[in-house]
């Protein structure tokens, strides 16, 4: 029996991966499998033009690398400031994330969990002056996952653009289902303060409305404080969602349905978001 486990523990110590680091030769710099390497956080610029509205986003290199970004200062985020620290133990349970049902079979991509151990992939990072990159190749399922973040420059608000491409690596045509998104975002309204001491009595003031047939607002229904007069909420978080879906031969480019709560629509019944899906959502590989 201990023979076993040494052996395993072993294979396990061949198959850990070792992150590389180079300057290429257009300026970007290169994090070969960047979820191994040393902890670390930076900024995305916050610079938007004389004509835009600056956009402050922290980002580490776990998981989907997002951790906060909003408007000001703290107390207007869209996604939740969090401290370096909890921002790498978060990233992976309320940043973006992509969940994926491949021919039947459950899969995330970026994430390193028990899961991801079954699967030969490589992944990298690249920075650069204005934008970061991530890029995820699973060679067991012959796809490839590319993450781009990017802040909006002269434009009226303050806003970060994310695009996702999955390719097809393989010869093989392969059935896809998809939810992809932030898996928190906070509404306008809610202080930092009010969201590290006073998490579930603020979470009573959001309120989610359509703009538009697809576009979803974030906002509180009134101003959070504690004084017998209403105030109203001034300013909203909004969400646009576009996709392609590119095959041989057509392009069909539309607005996507948001969805809303996954903790009830995807995760099991809790009130934490957990980083496991539920199990019937799962069907082994």
């Amino acid at each position: 029996m201990c023979s076993k486990i040494r052996e395993e523990l072993n294979k396990r110590r061949k198959d850990v991966k070792i992150a590389s680091y180079e300057l290429e030769s257009d300026g970007r710099y290169r994090i070969g499998s960047y979820d191994e390497a040393s902890a670390f956080s930076s900024f995305l610029p916050g610079i938007s033009g004389p004509d835009g509205v600056p956009l402050w986003c922290m980002y580490v290199n776990r998981a989907q690398a997002i951790t906060s970004f909003g408007v000001a200062n703290k107390d207007n985020a869209i996604a939740e400031f969090l401290s370096a620290v909890w921002a790498y133990q978060l990233i992976g349970v309320q940043g973006f994330r992509t969940f994926c049902k491949i021919n039947d079979n459950y899969y995330e991509p970026f994430q390193k969990d028990l899961a991801s151990t079954h699967y030969d992939y490589t992944r990298c990072m690249w920075i650069e002056q204005d934008r970061i990159e991530l890029e995820e190749v699973n060679e067991t399922l012959g796809l490839s996952f590319n993450v781009k973040y990017y802040t909006v420059v002269n434009r009226p608000l303050g806003a970060l653009v994310r695009s996702l491409t999955i390719s097809n690596e393989s010869s093989e045509s392969k059935q896809l289902n998809l939810l992809d998104g932030l898996s928190l975002i906070l509404p306008t309204g809610l202080t930092d303060s009010d969201l590290k001491s006073m998490r579930c009595i603020s979470s009573a003031y959001a309120s989610i409305r359509l703009a538009s047939d697809k576009v979803p607002l974030y906002s509180t229904k009134v101003k959070t404080h504690d004084e017998p007069v209403y105030i109203s909420s001034f300013g909203k978080h909004l969400l646009h969602t576009v996709g392609k879906d590119s095959g041989e031969g057509f392009k069909k480019v539309g607005n996507i349905c948001p969805v809303v709560d996954p903790v009830s629509t995807l995760m099991a019944v809790s009130n934490k978001l957990p980083v496991t899906v539920r199990q019937d959502f799962i069907k082994p590989i």
